[in-house]
């Protein structure tokens, strides 16, 4: 029997964190082990960086670029001899997994396992979020998992900006918090935690621990979502630029630079409360639906749908075992289309089997033309009273496309799965409601309008006198921005900065009026940052990897 014990340190500033996970595992057998690491490789918020190896007091093993037919051969020789070895390969059928095999672990030997990982910390509403649990790598021993009692974990929050707030958005039941100090003199925020495995109660926690891992000997879908556990921390500073020289090329460097775009209040425009957005609203339909349940589901679209802002679309879509388009595109929010609109929703009725939410939002993700044409915000509305099969699927769907739709869900009745309802809306950067009768249902949809009705921006360009020097940048701008929320604007330059100052023009529509901002800053206030240039490399690496070259 093996136990793995697993601590964690994560180093937070406001761009990202540097997190390592230390695996201790003790052979307690009286043979030799092989065991198996599973690795999600990169995702749009997480890179895997690097890992290294030690068994007993044998010489560390740092992961490296190599043939992978070498690497196999290497390995394959070395476990035949008896001695320890590691070989690592990327999944055929999932690019993202890397597997690593570790061989010939002795009797009463100890592995420690080191793994690395970069996370962008997201931002908004002038806060930054760190999600707990993102990287932890899966191990199996022969098929099994290993048992692991205890996650002990360090969390520092380091910034150049003051700290104002600490807020524990949503953490697991069985996550003790030992000790946590806030010092808004030093920028700096620590806490330790641990979380004790073998006491899983909620079902978020035994998805994340259990269920996911069943996935893993197939290789036909990715087991590794793992459920929002997060904190914010606010920032006195909104706006900022980040450089570092890269570690892999001297010539190279890297700068980030992060924008928060706010209202203008030298704007002449008419000022409005509520602004237009697109509203799509996902209705349960189910059997389970049936009786309370969808009167309250229906109560609650009627009232949002006699409150969105002039100038707005909408779509209803509801949903069982399949899924039924009342509208086929988005329509504008007038009196003629309102009025066939609340016919349908007053004749709603929960007759449509069972509940498939993974099919309405993959049609919603996959039919991005007709909702791109609408330069509006995106917003799904999800009310369902249900539990489902394909949870993982469900809010990795979700996660996957929140930088263009929010999600906002809606528990309804008494018996869905809270679980499912709180991550949709964190997951899905909108929030999330739980409607267990019609009392209160107006002052939810107040909540919620209010917090997505705010002002937006189009047409939205950067430009820079990094630009005549760019090797690449990495640019993903939308074409409705969200005021209040932070952008992120990468650059990498081969050549040596000449410039005494660094310029930054943005150019864009709000209220109908064209909008010019200018920056500059100097260099030499800009702090070098190892973590930095590695991310920034190794996005560069992972795009460009040939498929004979492997990690090993």
């Amino acid at each position: 029997m093996q136990k793995a014990e697993i601590s964690i340190y994560s180093k937070v500033n406001e761009i990202f964190s540097k997190t390592l996970i230390t695996h201790k595992i003790h052979n307690n057998s009286d043979k030799p082990i092989e065991l198996e690491v599973y690795i999600d490789r990169y995702s749009d918020k997480n890179i895997f960086s690097s890992f290294e190896a030690q068994i007993g007091a044998s010489k560390k093993v740092k992961s490296k670029i190599i043939k992978e037919e070498k690497a196999e051969e290497k390995y394959t020789d070395s476990v035949a001899s008896g001695n320890a070895a590691i070989y690592t390969i990327i999944d055929k059928d999932d690019k993202n997994l890397i597997i690593v095999h570790i061989g010939n672990i002795p009797p009463k030997e100890e592995l420690t396992f080191i793994s690395e990982y970069i996370q962008y910390t997201e931002s908004a509403n002038n806060s930054y979020e760190y999600e707990f649990f993102r990287n932890v790598p899966i191990m199996k021993n022969k098929g099994d998992n290993i048992p692991n009692d205890i996650i002990k974990g360090i969390l520092e929050i380091k910034t150049r900006s003051k700290i104002t707030n600490i807020n524990k958005k949503f953490l697991f039941d069985k996550m003790i918090i030992e000790e946590e100090k806030l010092d808004k003199n030093k920028n700096l925020f620590i806490m330790k935690y641990n979380y004790e495995i073998n006491s899983i109660k909620s079902k978020t926690e035994s998805f994340f621990f259990g269920q996911l891992f069943k996935n893993i000997s197939s290789h036909k879908s990715k087991p590794f979502y793992i459920p929002a556990s997060k904190l914010l921390f606010n920032l006195e500073s909104n706006n900022a630029l980040f450089y570092q020289n890269s570690l892999k090329d001297k010539d190279e460097q890297s700068f980030i630079f992060n924008y928060k775009i706010t209202e203008n209040k030298n704007s002449n425009s008419e000022d409005i409360k509520l602004n237009p957005s697109l509203f799509i609203f996902l209705i349960d339909q189910s059997g389970s639906m049936s009786g309370s349940p969808i009167k309250v589901a229906s109560k609650a679209l009627l009232l949002f749908l006699q409150s969105l802002p002039a100038g707005s679309y909408y779509q209803i879509i509801g949903f069982g075992s399949e899924y039924k388009l009342y509208d086929n595109i988005p329509k504008e929010y007038n009196q003629k289309n309102l009025k066939k609109s609340i016919l349908i929703v007053e004749n709603l009725k929960g007759d449509m089997g069972g509940t498939d939410i993974y099919s309405s939002l993959k049609y919603i993700y996959n039919s991005k033309k007709d909702y791109e044409k609408i330069l509006l915000p995106r917003n799904i509305f999800l009310l369902t009273d249900g539990e489902i099969n394909d949870k993982k699927e469900t809010l990795a769907i979700i996660e996957k496309n929140s930088n263009e739709f929010s999600v906002y869900s809606f528990g309804i009745g008494n018996d869905f799965d809270e679980d499912l309802i709180k991550n949709a809306g964190i997951v899905g950067k909108g929030n999330y409601s739980f409607c267990k009768d019609i009392k209160g249902l107006n002052q939810i949809i107040v909540s919620n309008l209010n917090d997505i009705c705010t002002s937006f921006i189009n047409n939205f360009d950067i430009k820079s006198n990094l630009d005549n020097i760019n090797l690449y940048n990495t640019l993903n701008i939308d074409k409705v921005m969200k005021l209040n929320k932070i952008y992120r604007f990468g650059y990498i330059t081969k050549e040596k900065i000449t410039q005494k100052k660094i310029n930054f023009s943005l150019t864009y529509k709000q209220n109908k009026e064209d909008i010019v901002k200018k920056y500059e800053i100097e260099p030499n206030e800009l702090p070098p940052g190892e973590e930095l240039s590695k991310l920034i490399i190794y996005n560069k690496i992972l795009k460009s990897d040939s498929e004979e070259e492997k990690l090993n």
